[in-house]
């Protein structure tokens, strides 16, 4: 249950028998609930819970879908450490999800967590929300005005049912529902994410929200052919390569100066490109998305600017680091001429307000196509935290007004 303030005073006034208070056991409970030590005499419970609520407004009441009903919005059941709501969640995204409400009202919800910059953009029609983030939490933050981003979709997706979301997140592509639920360490906000919305990830689209969601991270797509990995041996993975490169495991070695000269850069942009090509899920993409032109257009300078930035960057005696990373990042062609072809794809009903939600490179990356293609910013928030500050923008994003 969530314990209301006239609950909470009727247990704290000692009145263990009055209509609607909390015996010994029950104040235990509430206790525990709050995360506080549970042991002791009645009047230590009610010395402790009291300091907890004392100056705690429960607020006004949202809807909270984990229990398909209105809560209070600072109360127990959406905010308290041991909410039900979270119990069975992942255990890494548990110690990240607890020290927020699941879901808050938009016109309360002040900072975000995950994301480091937000844009919005108007091109036409559509309505682009991107948010880029750095795939890390650098620290915890009080909860009263901050959410993370998947509590902040929530929230949107629940008091804005009357508007239809295209919601793009940085997750692998899956293409049969035995690959479903892969985590990502490295992201707790994706973890949340990927948790949250299961029918709306799901190879079914079972979704109870107004709301289409999307994977983006087509690389997967790429690995089975990728010619690297064959020139790196067959008992390693790209991805154990692209490990040992960033973590300088091998980026000073003689076998890394051999992996990565100008000319097997050169060969492995090439075999990206074609691979864009020639494939024939990534090629639907494009020839439905009615802009495959301007894409491929843009791309074309896109691998022009990653050679010669490689090539500025080599030395053959020099620090092999920035070019390892080169090297990793070059396959994002893949990922983002797959994104941003759906994100111009005509479905039905039509895409009008699009959220994405991806690496910060991805995130500048699409800003640089929107804006070559004659969007216009309406929205432009930066942060040096992974805490995004929205305030500024609160009174005109159409993620918090309600007019369009």
């Amino acid at each position: 249950m969530d314990f209301s303030v006239a609950q909470i005073k009727l247990a704290l006034d000692g009145k263990r028998k009055a209509k609607g208070g909390l015996n010994n056991d029950e104040l235990r409970k509430l206790a525990h609930a709050c995360g506080l030590l549970s042991s002791g005499s009645r009047k230590d419970l009610q010395d402790r819970v009291y300091a907890y609520f004392v100056s705690r407004d429960l607020g006004e009441y949202i809807y909270n879908p984990a229990y398909s009903k209105e809560v209070r919005e600072y109360g127990l059941l959406n905010c308290g450490p041991l909410r039900t709501s979270i119990a069975d969640i992942y255990p890494s995204a548990y110690r990240f999800t607890q020290k927020y409400c699941d879901v808050l009202l938009l016109k309360h919800i002040r900072y975000i967590v995950g994301p480091v910059n937000y844009t919005e953009q108007r091109l036409g029609d559509k309505i682009f929300h991107i948010f880029g983030e750095t795939h890390n939490i650098d620290e915890t933050y009080s909860q009263r005005d901050t959410v993370t981003f998947s509590s902040f979709l929530k929230s949107l997706l629940t008091q804005r049912k009357d508007r239809l979301y295209d919601i793009y997140v940085e997750l692998d592509f899956v293409s049969s529902e035995a690959e479903q639920r892969k985590f990502y360490e490295e992201s707790m906000p994706l973890n949340q994410i990927l948790w949250d919305f299961p029918k709306c990830f799901s190879y079914r689209k079972e979704c109870p929200y107004n709301a289409r969601f999307h994977y983006t991270d087509y690389r997967v797509a790429l690995r089975p052919v990728d010619t690297f990995k064959a020139e790196v041996g067959a008992d390693r993975t790209v991805g154990d390569v692209y490990t040992d490169m960033c973590a300088n495991r091998i980026v000073d070695s003689p076998r890394a100066r051999q992996l990565l000269t100008i000319p097997r850069f050169k060969k492995r942009m090439q075999n990206i490109v074609h691979f864009v090509k020639e494939d024939t899920r990534l090629q639907r993409q494009l020839d439905l998305s009615g802009i495959k032109t301007q894409l491929l257009q843009f791309f074309s300078t896109e691998k022009a600017s990653f050679i010669a930035h490689y090539e500025e960057l080599y030395s053959p005696d020099g620090d092999m680091a920035d070019l390892a990373d080169q090297f990793r990042a070059c396959d994002t062609i893949i990922m983002d001429a797959y994104t941003l072809a759906r994100m111009f794809r005509v479905f039905d009903p039509l895409q009008q307000n699009i959220i994405v939600y991806v690496g910060t490179y991805h995130a500048a990356l699409y800003r640089r196509f929107l804006s070559s293609m004659g969007a216009t910013t309406t929205c432009d928030v930066q942060s040096d935290t992974t805490r995004l500050d929205m305030d500024t923008v609160r009174s005109v994003s159409t993620l918090y007004v309600q007019s369009m």
